[in-house]
């Protein structure tokens, strides 16, 4: 998909650069021109990715629910050690898939431009790395999904998929001009990693901190439950 986007984008962008409506976008996202329409939709794919990443951290719902999560507990390993692999491997998914796809986006665009050879590698970190940035705000959305589990085990999904589509609705809404962006701020942390939004460098630590603190605070909350035998 990111190979196919590159190659077609390069070649839209080809023809659209100059336009009134693209220059315009460009201005808001703070990107060249040229840029627009990778910028929109690798941050559109973030959702996507999203998605992934919280089926990937509701796999240790479904373990504890078949009774998988039960028989390993009987042994040696810990209920931390177990939530803690569930939750390394949510939050390792999604940043495998945005290199992947950053990787292919740059690929795609520098050869269909017709770049060559170190140009095509600018291209495939530059994208690289605008993929990768939307890391922390995938983290958030996992962290309140295993924040659930330990918690409220029996609502954690409707939780994970609730915080999520509040996120894409929210954006929705605001490019809709329903309601005030800083509404979207508010609710979403893909609203901090979007240059549409303004977003600061600081924002990234942040919410990888906040993802950090609030996995913490559903490990903690797991240990103090009961699990099924």
């Amino acid at each position: 998909m990111g190979l196919a986007m590159g190659r077609t984008g390069a070649d839209a962008m080809a023809g659209y650069a100059d336009m009134p409506w693209v220059r315009a976008m460009s201005a808001e996202l703070d990107v060249a021109p040229a840029d627009t329409f990778f910028v929109y939709v690798v941050f559109a794919s973030g959702f996507p990715v999203a998605a992934h990443a919280v089926l990937t951290a509701l796999r240790v719902r479904a373990e504890e629910d078949t009774g998988t999560g039960g028989l390993l507990l009987a042994g040696p390993t810990g209920r931390t050690a177990w939530a803690l692999a569930h939750a390394a491997a949510a939050f390792a998914a999604p940043v495998v898939l945005l290199a992947a796809l950053g990787v292919s986006v740059g690929l795609g665009a520098g050869l269909g431009a017709g770049l060559g050879g170190e140009r095509v590698w600018a291209d495939v970190g530059r994208f690289t790395a605008l993929t990768l940035s939307l890391a922390p705000a995938v983290w958030v959305v996992v962290a309140v999904t295993l924040l659930a589990y330990g918690a409220v085990p029996r609502a954690c999904a409707a939780v994970g998929w609730g915080f999520l589509s509040l996120g894409i609705l929210t954006e929705i809404a605001v490019k809709a001009s329903l309601v005030p962006e800083v509404v979207f701020v508010l609710v979403s942390p893909f609203a901090h990693v979007n240059p549409y939004y303004r977003e600061t460098s600081a924002a990234y630590p942040l919410l990888a901190a906040l993802a950090a603190a609030l996995t913490a605070l559903g490990l903690w909350a797991l240990r103090r439950r009961d699990l099924p035998a």
